[in-house]
């Protein structure tokens, strides 16, 4: 009598797929004992399209204040600023009347109270005339004008070793220096402004939040969501939606203020459930471990995070056994024992293309059938075959909102010559 045994395949509600279809997979067998073949399908495979938000405010703010006086400090407009929150190259736009604040040429990246590092660069002044033994020098320009500060560096003809500016005149017609001249001449002096901090700091960064006169919920964006647009950093990514559904907060800072439109491109994902699997034995140094259990059977794939008692952090499956009775990680354990290990595996996209393996075998009377679950990820797109895949390449179908195989080309490229 003949009898039929179906092994029905894992459970696809919480993504339990045997393996990653990838070059080197066995496609297709067909022996006097075995024969085995892939049905290629789209499960879930609907990839959201992209949509716009218009009438989307970025703003940003360039304004730093202090409860420190940053005229009285020295700061002038052009000063190279440095510290934390502050971007490269970032210099003095302004600093305000009362001294208090000032406005810089590059938004902060952070918020917070910061000492920030003024070092600005230093100058000439040409028509600076010297007097032999006098500390005055006078000059046709304008001292104050051309940016120069009591305690700046003085350098030129006529002018001693370590000499500094000890006072400006109200009309910025002469300066006084702090070691007489040792000669008479009309010349040309370079002012050196030594660098120097301005503690209490408060820089402002509003520039991660968006407004938008339209409503972000019901337009569908939510958390994870990928955005760009003018003034929005690529890889830039939704964090949360206000639950008024007008504003946002981006994971990163606008570089520009505006009303712009912005474009959002969800992806769906299915998030495997972390599993166990017990009686995991392992050795101190090695990356071997073995089990009583099946790996395969439990689910677990290459590139799986793995966790517990021995397992160094940030540790992967490298490779199962065939047998799926051992398999090999990315660390070697740091501890012998016989444990329970976790494994988490990583989100897939929804848009991933699965394929049924079906085998089936007779051994004398007995007939059976045995379907595994596989992902198609685009792994294969483009990568030649090999005497155990395919003779020719697989290529994902484009289509609008989703990601889908050509049925007749899938099965054509997986085909290999029968073996008997």
């Amino acid at each position: 009598m003949i009898t039929l045994e179906l092994t029905r395949p894992k459970l696809t509600t919480t993504n339990k797929v045997d393996a990653v279809l990838q070059p080197g997979t066995v496609v297709e067998t067909d022996t006097s004992t075995e024969e085995s073949f892939f049905i290629p399908i789209n499960f879930g495979g609907q990839d959201p399209a992209s949509f716009t938000v218009e009438n989307c405010t970025t703003t940003i703010s360039t304004t730093v204040r202090s409860v420190n006086n940053f005229t009285s400090a020295g700061v002038q407009a052009g000063d190279p600023v440095s510290g934390t929150g502050v971007p490269a190259s970032t210099t003095v736009v302004s600093v305000a009347g009362d001294g208090l604040s000032l406005t810089l040429s590059q938004a902060a990246t952070a918020v917070g109270t910061v000492t920030l590092t003024f070092d600005p660069p230093s100058f000439t002044i040409a028509d600076c005339t010297t007097t032999d033994t006098s500390t005055t020098v006078t000059t046709i320009n304008n001292f104050d004008t051309a940016g120069v500060r009591v305690g700046d560096e003085v350098t030129g003809a006529g002018i001693p070793v370590s000499t500094t500016v000890a006072s400006i005149a109200g009309d910025g017609l002469s300066l006084e220096l702090s070691q007489a001249a040792n000669a008479t001449g009309t010349v040309i002096l370079t002012f050196d402004t030594p660098g120097f901090t301005v503690d209490d700091c408060q820089t402002t960064n509003v520039g991660t939040t968006v407004t938008s006169t339209n409503n972000f919920n019901t337009a569908g964006v939510q958390a994870g969501d990928p955005v760009s647009g003018t003034g929005v950093p690529a890889s830039t990514t939704v964090v949360s939606v206000a639950g008024d559904g007008l504003s946002l907060v981006l994971s990163q800072a606008a570089t520009a203020s505006g009303t712009v439109t912005l474009t959002f491109d969800p992806t769906a994902f299915i998030n495997p459930p972390p599993f166990t699997v017990a009686d995991c034995t392992t050795a101190n140094g090695a990356v071997a471990v073995t089990t009583t259990n099946n790996f395969l059977e439990a689910g677990v794939k290459v590139g799986d995070p793995v966790s517990g008692t021995g397992v160094q952090a940030s540790t992967t499956v490298a490779s199962v056994a065939v047998d799926g009775l051992s398999l090999e990680l990315s660390l070697p354990a740091n501890a012998a024992g016989t444990v329970e290990l976790s494994f988490d595996p990583p989100a897939i996209s929804q848009a991933t293309v699965y394929a049924l393996k079906v085998t089936h075998s007779k051994l004398l009377a007995n007939f059976s059938m045995n379907v595994e679950l596989y992902t198609y990820d685009g792994s294969l797109a483009n990568t030649p075959g090999t005497s155990e895949n395919a003779s020719q390449t697989i290529t994902l179908a484009p289509v609008t909102g989703s990601a889908q195989v050509d049925m007749d080309a899938f099965l054509t490229n997986l085909r290999i010559p029968r073996t008997a």
